[in-house]
């Protein structure tokens, strides 16, 4: 047999550099099927995340008060990493900073960080972040019985509803918003 050595076809381009990256073999898969998905395809403003290193900040053990103030003091009780708090599975998490204003209405403003799970499936009223005719865009997803619809949070903007001759992929699930005030 003959095992091994040169085959016509085979192997990288030549002068192609490569790299090597050591992935938990737990989400080998899933790193395989987001290469596979998307092949480098992602929003230019995605960012991935790291969760190696933990976050912790304290938690006070009494909530606060949104409207008139609770004479109660808060005190510490536990801390919280966030990365556990906010991303169920790294592997397929990415932030999107968000921008327009067709979200307003649930508080996604221009800036915020969105957090999207590409492994979570999109069920009817979910916001989700879809490639749509081309562009990535941040909508509910409502489905009917003539497909899916895209809707916006604000009634200044139009339903999305795709023609046949449109194309659209849901990229994901919005998991969490983060807004800084200051």
């Amino acid at each position: 047999m003959n095992h091994g050595g040169e085959r016509p076809g085979a192997g990288r381009p030549v002068n192609e550099p490569t790299a090597q990256r050591r992935i938990p073999i737990g989400i080998l898969s899933q790193v395989e099927n987001v290469i596979a998905q998307y092949k480098g395809q992602l929003p230019k403003d995605t960012m991935f995340l790291d969760v190696r290193t933990k976050l912790s900040l304290p938690l006070a053990t009494e909530r606060v008060q949104a409207g008139f103030p609770s004479p109660a003091a808060p005190y510490l009780s536990d801390y919280i990493d966030l990365n556990e708090y906010l991303v169920k599975n790294p592997a397929s998490t990415i932030l999107v900073r968000a921008t327009g204003l067709s979200m307003i209405n649930i508080g996604i403003e221009p800036g915020d960080l969105l957090l999207i799970d590409r492994s979570v499936e999109a069920h009817h009223r979910d916001v989700v972040l879809a490639d749509y005719d081309g562009d990535f865009t941040l909508k509910r997803l409502i489905r009917t019985l003539k497909g899916i619809e895209l809707h916006p949070e604000n009634p200044d903007f139009p339903i999305l509803r795709p023609k046949s001759s449109s194309t659209i992929q849901l990229v994901g699930v919005l998991m969490s918003s983060i807004k800084k005030f200051k």
